[in-house]
């Protein structure tokens, strides 16, 4: 994922193995961990900073280098329909379609079993958090898991994990943003004169 203002690469390495027992004998094991690279840049194109972050580090960096850069938030008007999951029952993760506007969230999913069928939540006191795997959930490297989470009283309680691809995320950052902007500006005294 790049921008003009940063690039973001993933890996996935495994420094550690364990054997496990299985059923054609003694098998090694690696235990994966994710890696994230950023590249920040300036408005000429020169690097300014680098770092190799961890997975609860990423939601965090992207919102600061968000906010530096103010003017990447006027792309955000139109709605948007990503694709991602969302997992409504702990270690349950169901496909949903997820529609972003400057005023709303629309979670759509198949609605079977542990998946939501639909859920409409106001963007405003919405927030994007660290997603904390349960022990022994894996990982997917084309996603990066994180928390939905309300300010407002809504079915969500403390969050709802959900996973976007890297630029889909960033996409509902820059929504998640424009959308604060906009509600800061609305709140101003001077728009209410």
């Amino acid at each position: 994922m790049s921008s003009r203002w940063f690039f973001w690469g993933r890996w996935e390495s495994s420094t550690v193995a364990m054997r496990v027992l299985a059923d054609r004998g003694l098998e090694q094991a690696p235990i994966w961990s994710l890696r994230n690279f950023f590249v920040e840049f300036d408005d000429t194109g020169t690097v300014t900073r680098t770092a190799t972050l961890a997975e609860n580090r990423i939601i965090s960096e992207l919102e600061r280098i968000l906010a530096e850069h103010p003017e990447s938030t006027t792309t955000a008007s139109a709605p948007v329909v990503l694709i991602g999951n969302v997992s409504a029952s702990r270690g349950h993760w169901c496909y949903s379609s997820i529609q972003v506007s400057l005023s709303t969230i629309e979670l759509s999913g198949p609605g079977s079993g542990h998946c939501l069928s639909h859920l409409s939540l106001p963007m405003q006191g919405l927030s994007v958090g660290t997603y904390a795997a349960p022990r022994g959930e894996g990982t997917n490297i084309a996603f990066i898991r994180f928390t939905l989470r309300s300010s407002g009283k809504n079915p969500l309680g403390s969050g709802l994990p959900a996973s976007l691809k890297a630029n889909d995320l960033v996409s509902l950052l820059r929504f998640l943003q424009a959308s604060r902007q906009a509600s800061d500006v609305s709140l101003s005294p001077s728009a209410r004169q």
